[in-house]
């Protein structure tokens, strides 16, 4: 039977209850003579049927069966049936009402800070985390605590700044430009001038190839040169040599001539070379004995 004012005593004024009922008929089910709890949330919508009836964010006690608890609920936000939602649980006699779970209604509570920094397995209670205790857990515990992440985590970029108060292995930090590391003891992984030689700004930037120390550390960074090299200023220099071959090229230096390139340039122990126009009316193969120290084979 639906709900009917003309059932009830209908005053202007609010009222003082002097029998066993509710202060709003709604609250409980009647059929006039008693007053109930509902047994569920549909006898609730089969009872209160328009929105009239549903208005006014009244208590509505729902009592699922003899040894349950009474349940707090209202139509919280609407009238609509999707509007009825659970306000609390009422406590009517020992034992106090059961804690929330995953499948059913019950009391919660919120978590502390400290009860959201767990460090290691729970039981599952019924805590909840608000947005600032869900915040602190974030910021001020899992960013400033050290943490084991056991996968792999792909980030966009990582900046590393500061250095840890006592080194450990695996760790890496920057100091004063450098790049550390630690296995044993802290070791340079790239240091401040190594990183600058690291990309080639030249004009005619060459390939690298970077040198290490036995730990592992970066050293510096070596152009690779290519063995016939084609530079004109390391073939003028040769090509250059003055006096007779004897003189230039003899037992007493080990048919060797230094060479000065223009511009600082260096043939490297070696490296080759080839005269592009005659010299004494021949042409020379010219191979480093050490660093911008030649030697030559004619040609032909």
């Amino acid at each position: 039977m639906p709900y009917s004012p003309l059932l009830h005593t209908s005053v202007n004024k609010s009222i003082g209850i002097a029998q066993a009922g509710p202060t709003d008929a709604r609250s409980y089910w009647s059929d006039g003579i008693i007053y109930r709890y509902y047994v569920d949330e549909n006898e609730v919508l089969l009872y209160l049927v328009t929105s009239d009836d549903r208005t006014g964010n009244f208590p509505i006690f729902i009592k699922r069966n003899a040894g349950s608890n009474v349940e707090h609920w209202e139509f919280r936000n609407g009238t609509a049936p999707g509007d009825l939602e659970l306000m609390d649980v009422v406590i009517t006699s020992p034992p106090p009402p059961p804690d929330a779970t995953e499948s059913s209604f019950g009391m919660v509570q919120l978590a502390t800070d400290i009860e959201m920094q767990l460090t290691g397995l729970v039981t599952e209670d019924a805590k909840v985390a608000s947005r600032l205790k869900i915040r602190n857990w974030w910021f001020e515990w899992i960013t400033q605590n050290a943490q084991v992440v056991g996968a792999t985590w792909d980030f966009e970029a990582i900046k590393v700044t500061g250095a840890p108060t006592t080194p450990a292995h695996g760790h890496i930090w920057t100091d004063a430009g450098n790049y550390k590391g630690f296995k044993s003891v802290a070791e340079n992984f790239i240091t401040s001038a190594t990183n600058e030689t690291l990309e080639d700004t030249r004009a005619t930037p060459k390939e690298r190839v970077m040198t290490a120390s036995a730990s592992g550390a970066l050293l510096a960074a070596y152009d690779l040169e290519e063995e016939l090299t084609t530079d004109s200023d390391i073939i003028g220099a040769c090509s250059g040599l003055t006096g007779s071959p004897l003189a230039v090229f003899n037992i007493g230096n080990g048919f060797t001539s230094a060479i000065v390139p223009i511009s600082g340039k260096v043939m490297f122990k070696g490296q080759k070379c080839r005269n592009t126009a005659p010299v004494g009316g021949l042409f020379y193969i010219w191979i480093a004995i050490d660093d911008n120290l030649v030697s030559r084979i004619p040609l032909g």
